[in-house]
């Protein structure tokens, strides 16, 4: 018998997408926007396209490193698609202030990065990020017609891939919480997003969202 293990990690993602926002000013006015699902696109920053597969490199203070951090790449442009989560629907309790409803995203083929770490500099953080272009609509605009959409612009979701796992137990037999910071081979990380805001222009700017690994 011989076991095989996946050199590496294995990373999906899934998004509820508002289908529309609502946000008022403060002159009573409001604004509705909404998502272009069909340009909404997917990028894995900093993932390492090559590695160590020796056992030895997997093991240390340090974690599970590149062979060479030169090899750290973009994989961009991945179009999401409409999809039904099923079991594995995030359990987003609560509802959010100017959304009506939800749509699902995911992404037909899943991500692969060799394992890697950061917790020496964010720099080489891996990260997601998810563009979705929203608009508004013009006088007796329609949502099926993009001629009369007005506003457009596609703002970012930046998602950090910061897995929060178990190591051990403290002196009174608690679990202690740990923030790995890193990739770890063999392991099939599951990213649920909720997107309820309209994110930023800045593809780099880090903001408060709800997402589940």
């Amino acid at each position: 018998t011989v076991h095989l293990t996946r050199a590496a990690s294995k990373i999906t993602f899934r998004a509820l997408v508002a289908q529309s926002i609502t946000i008022k000013g403060d002159d009573g006015s409001s604004v509705v926007w909404y998502p272009d699902l069909q340009n909404a696109t997917l990028a894995l920053h900093n993932l390492a396209q090559k590695s160590y597969i020796d056992n030895d490199s997997d093991t240390g203070v340090t974690g599970f490193v590149p062979a060479d951090t030169d090899t750290r790449v973009t994989v961009s442009g991945i179009q999401m698609s409409p999809g039904d989560f099923g079991t594995d629907t995030p359990p987003f309790e609560g509802t959010v202030e100017g959304v009506s409803g939800w749509n699902e995203l995911t992404i037909d083929v899943p991500f692969y990065s060799y394992g890697t770490e950061w917790s020496a500099g964010a720099k080489n953080e891996t990260y997601i990020n998810l563009a979705v272009p929203w608009h508004t609509l013009g006088t007796n605009g329609k949502e099926t017609d993009p001629t009369t959409w007005t506003s457009i612009a596609t703002y970012n979701y930046f998602v950090p891939i910061n897995l929060t796992d178990t190591e051990g137990t403290d002196s009174e037999g608690n679990p202690i919480t740990i923030t790995t910071g890193k990739l770890v081979r063999n392991k099939h990380y599951k990213i649920g997003l909720r997107v309820g805001v309209l994110g930023d222009l800045d593809p780099l700017a880090e903001s408060e969202y709800s997402y589940e690994v």
